[in-house]
């Protein structure tokens, strides 16, 4: 699923609903491309933990393929790059 522009305190309750559907809809497994977002702060990570357990209580994983530089930034500052890898192979 591709995501684009800010994610943060304003966006990012639609943004989680659009994740959380995305897993009603397709499964627990979902990957996302975020090179198009511009922007994200500590509630923007709060949207993506929050569907990466929605989506571990149904038996899934959510997998950051593609990231802007102020995402993986974001994501390393925070120490959360192993929870946004792909998922390992049985």
């Amino acid at each position: 699923m591709e995501v684009s522009g800010e994610i943060g305190l304003y966006s990012g309750a639609e943004l989680r609903e659009r994740l959380l559907w995305a897993l009603r809809r397709h499964g627990p497994q979902l990957t996302l491309d975020l090179r198009g977002v511009t922007s994200i702060d500590s509630a923007g990570i709060e949207v993506l933990l929050a569907t990466r357990r929605r989506a571990q209580l149904e038996g899934g994983w959510v997998n950051v393929a593609q990231a802007s530089p102020c995402v993986q930034r974001m994501i390393t500052l925070a120490g959360l790059q192993h929870m946004f890898s792909p998922p390992k192979e049985s």
